[in-house]
C-alpha cells in the first residue's frame, strides 16, 4: 500500500492507476491515519483527487481527530481541491474534534477564496466551534475586514458570542482594530452587549489605557480615543 499512498502524495497518476487496478482498498488509512484522498487534498494533487473520486473513494471519511479531505483543503487553502470535493457531495457540516468545520477553518486561516466557495455551497455562516467562536468573531479578532464584510453580506449574526459571552466588537476593541469596529458599528452591532463577567465593549477598549508610555503606547492611546469617539457617535 505504501506505493499507493506515495503516488497520492507525489501526484504520480500512472502509479496510482496501477495500484487501483490491483483492487486495493481505496479507503484504507496509512500509518498516520490518512486516506489517499486526504493526502491528495493536503498535497494539492488535483489529478489524483479526480481519479480517486472517479473510483468511488469515500469523500467524507475522517481521521481520528475528525478531519476530512474538505477540512484539509480549507486549512491549506486548496480551492480547486475543495471545489472538486464539494461538487461530489462532500459534507461541509462535519466538524473536527475542536468543533471546526471547513468553513470555520477557512475563516480562521484567512482563506478568502475558500470562504467564497463555501458560501456558494450554503455553508453555515453562524457555525461555532467548541469554545463558541463563530466565523464573524474570528474575522474580527484576526483583523480581516474583507471576510467580515462577506459574512455580514451573508447575514451572519453580528451579535454572536463565544461561550464566555465575548462578541466581535469586544475583541476588536481589545485589539484596537479600528476598521473592524467601524464595520460592525455601521451594521448595527449592539454596543451594550456584555460578556459573562458583565464587561461591555467599552471596558475592553479601556483595558488599553495601561499600555506603556512609549511611542507605540501613545499611538495605541490615540487609536483607543478614536474608537471611543466613534462608538459614542453610534449610541442611539
Amino acid at each position: 500500500m505504501k506505493e499507493f499512498f506515495d503516488a497520492a502524495k507525489s501526484g504520480d497518476l500512472n502509479k496510482l492507476k496501477e495500484c487501483l487496478n490491483k483492487n486495493i482498498n481505496i479507503n484504507k488509512l496509512d500509518d498516520e491515519g490518512f486516506t489517499a484522498l486526504m493526502l491528495a487534498s493536503i498535497f494539492n494533487r488535483v489529478n489524483i483527487t479526480e481519479e480517486l473520486i472517479k473510483n468511488n473513494a469515500d469523500i467524507n471519511l475522517q481521521t481520528d481527530e475528525n478531519w476530512t479531505a474538505l477540512i484539509f483543503a480549507s486549512f491549506y487553502g486548496h480551492s480547486e481541491i475543495a471545489e472538486l470535493l464539494l461538487k461530489n457531495n462532500a459534507n461541509l457540516n462535519i466538524k473536527n474534534k475542536q468543533g471546526f468545520d471547513a468553513f470555520l477553518t477557512a475563516v480562521f486561516y484567512k482563506r478568502i477564496d475558500i470562504v467564497k466557495l463555501l458560501l456558494k455551497y450554503n455553508a453555515d455562516v453562524n457555525t461555532k466551534n467548541n469554545e463558541g467562536f463563530t466565523p464573524l468573531i474570528y474575522a474580527c479578532n484576526h483583523d480581516n475586514t474583507d471576510i467580515l464584510k462577506l459574512l455580514i453580506n451573508h447575514n451572519a449574526d453580528i451579535n454572536g458570542k463565544t461561550n464566555d459571552g465575548v462578541n466581535g466588537l469586544m475583541y476588536a476593541c481589545l485589539m484596537l482594530k479600528e476598521d473592524i469596529v467601524k464595520e460592525l458599528l455601521e451594521n448595527n452591532i449592539n454596543i451594550d452587549e456584555v460578556d459573562n463577567n458583565g464587561d461591555n465593549a467599552y471596558i475592553y477598549l479601556k483595558s488599553n489605557e495601561n499600555n506603556e508610555s512609549d511611542n507605540e503606547g501613545n499611538e495605541d492611546l490615540k487609536t483607543m480615543n478614536r474608537i471611543n469617539d466613534m462608538m459614542n457617535n453610534y449610541i442611539k
